[in-house]
C-alpha cells in the first residue's frame, strides 16, 4: 500500500501527516523538550524545578510520539511514546518526594531512558516497515 505523506497542510482523507519529517513540528515536539532536558543538567534551578522540567519534557515528547503515531502510523512512535510517558513518572515521583535518586541513579535513569528510546526509534523500523 502506498502512503501519501503531507506535512505542510492538514491531512485530507487518505493522507497521513508525519510530524517527524517537518522541521517546525519536529522542533516543537522534540527539539524544545530535549533542549529543556539538557538545561536540567546544569543545575541552574532547584531540584524540584529540575524534576518538573524533566518530567514535563519526557511527557511532552511521549505525547508527541503518540500524536504522530495516530496521525501517520509511524511504527517507532507506537513504542517510543509509551516508553517516554512511563519514564516521565520517575522524576515526577521524586518531585513528589515518593523516593530519592542518587547522582549515580540519575545517570542510570538518563542512560536507560535515552538509549532505550534510540533503540525503540530504530529497531522496529528496521524489522518492519516504517509505517503501519
Amino acid at each position: 500500500m502506498k502512503v501519501t505523506l503531507k506535512h505542510d497542510k492538514p491531512a485530507n482523507a487518505g493522507e497521513r501527516v508525519d510530524w517527524d519529517t517537518n522541521a517546525g513540528s519536529f522542533t516543537l515536539l522534540w527539539g524544545v523538550p530535549i533542549s529543556a532536558i539538557i538545561f536540567t543538567n546544569f543545575d541552574l534551578v532547584s531540584p524540584l524545578l529540575n524534576n518538573l522540567i524533566l518530567a514535563s519534557s519526557l511527557f511532552w515528547m511521549g505525547m508527541g510520539c503518540l500524536w504522530n503515531a495516530r496521525s501517520c502510523g509511524r511504527r517507532h512512535c507506537f513504542y517510543t511514546g509509551p516508553w517516554l510517558l512511563g519514564f516521565s513518572l520517575i522524576p515526577l515521583m521524586e518531585a513528589g518526594q515518593i523516593f530519592y535518586l542518587s547522582t549515580g541513579e540519575w545517570n542510570t535513569f538518563a542512560t536507560v531512558t535515552f538509549i532505550g528510546a534510540i533503540i525503540l526509534w530504530n529497531v522496529p523500523e528496521r524489522i518492519w516497515e516504517k509505517y503501519r
